[in-house]
Protein backbone atom coordinates (compact mmCIF):
# COMPACT_ATOMS: atom_id res chain seq x y z
CA UNK A 1 0.00 0.00 0.00
CA UNK A 2 1.40 3.40 -0.93
CA UNK A 3 1.70 6.45 1.61
CA UNK A 4 0.74 9.79 -0.77
CA UNK A 5 1.73 13.01 -0.05
CA UNK A 6 2.23 16.36 -2.02
CA UNK A 7 4.22 16.89 -5.46
CA UNK A 8 7.81 17.90 -4.32
CA UNK A 9 9.35 20.99 -6.15
CA UNK A 10 10.29 18.92 -9.44
CA UNK A 11 6.74 17.64 -9.34
CA UNK A 12 7.07 14.18 -8.84
CA UNK A 13 5.10 12.57 -5.94
CA UNK A 14 7.01 11.51 -2.89
CA UNK A 15 4.88 8.63 -2.00
CA UNK A 16 7.01 5.04 -0.36
CA UNK A 17 6.10 1.96 -1.86
CA UNK A 18 5.94 -0.52 1.66
CA UNK A 19 9.29 -1.92 1.38
CA UNK A 20 10.98 -0.19 -0.93
CA UNK A 21 12.97 2.90 0.08
CA UNK A 22 11.93 6.08 -1.45
CA UNK A 23 15.41 6.75 -3.08
CA UNK A 24 15.88 3.30 -4.47
CA UNK A 25 12.47 3.37 -5.91
CA UNK A 26 12.92 6.94 -7.63
CA UNK A 27 16.60 5.63 -8.85
CA UNK A 28 14.78 2.72 -10.49
CA UNK A 29 12.46 5.26 -12.51
CA UNK A 30 15.03 7.46 -13.66
CA UNK A 31 17.36 4.26 -14.66
CA UNK A 32 14.21 3.57 -16.98
CA UNK A 33 13.96 6.89 -18.15
CA UNK A 34 17.57 7.69 -18.97
CA UNK A 35 17.51 3.94 -20.77
CA UNK A 36 14.54 5.49 -23.01
CA UNK A 37 15.64 8.64 -23.53
CA UNK A 38 19.26 7.10 -24.70
CA UNK A 39 17.59 4.63 -27.08
CA UNK A 40 15.39 7.49 -28.27
CA UNK A 41 18.09 9.80 -29.04
CA UNK A 42 20.04 7.54 -30.87
CA UNK A 43 17.01 6.62 -33.12
CA UNK A 44 16.52 10.81 -33.63
CA UNK A 45 19.70 11.54 -34.37
CA UNK A 46 19.78 8.47 -36.75
CA UNK A 47 16.23 9.86 -38.41
CA UNK A 48 18.10 13.34 -38.40
CA UNK A 49 21.21 12.50 -40.54
CA UNK A 50 19.49 10.41 -42.72
CA UNK A 51 16.91 13.19 -43.70
CA UNK A 52 19.51 16.11 -43.90
CA UNK A 53 21.69 13.20 -46.28
CA UNK A 54 18.30 13.17 -48.54
CA UNK A 55 17.52 16.59 -48.27
CA UNK A 56 21.08 17.55 -49.84
CA UNK A 57 20.35 15.31 -52.76
CA UNK A 58 17.85 17.78 -53.83
CA UNK A 59 17.49 20.76 -56.17
CA UNK A 60 17.09 23.86 -55.13
CA UNK A 61 13.78 23.84 -57.36
CA UNK A 62 12.61 20.75 -55.45
CA UNK A 63 13.95 22.56 -52.04
CA UNK A 64 11.66 25.97 -52.97
CA UNK A 65 8.77 23.51 -54.40
CA UNK A 66 8.58 22.30 -50.78
CA UNK A 67 8.81 24.85 -49.00
CA UNK A 68 6.27 26.57 -50.12
CA UNK A 69 4.18 23.54 -49.90
CA UNK A 70 4.73 23.01 -46.07
CA UNK A 71 4.31 26.47 -45.77
CA UNK A 72 0.41 26.43 -47.37
CA UNK A 73 -0.48 23.42 -45.42
CA UNK A 74 0.54 25.28 -41.85
CA UNK A 75 -1.77 27.86 -42.84
CA UNK A 76 -4.00 26.13 -43.83
CA UNK A 77 -4.13 24.28 -41.05
CA UNK A 78 -3.70 27.51 -38.38
CA UNK A 79 -6.87 29.05 -40.45
CA UNK A 80 -8.84 25.50 -39.92
CA UNK A 81 -7.21 25.62 -36.49
CA UNK A 82 -8.84 28.87 -35.97
CA UNK A 83 -12.17 28.26 -37.43
CA UNK A 84 -12.59 25.44 -35.01
CA UNK A 85 -11.94 26.78 -32.13
CA UNK A 86 -14.17 29.92 -33.17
Amino acid sequence: MANQSTPDFKGTGSSNIQGQPQQQQSSSIQDKASGLLGGLNGQLKNFGDSAAGQLGKLSTTQKVVGGLALAAGISWLSKAMNKRNA
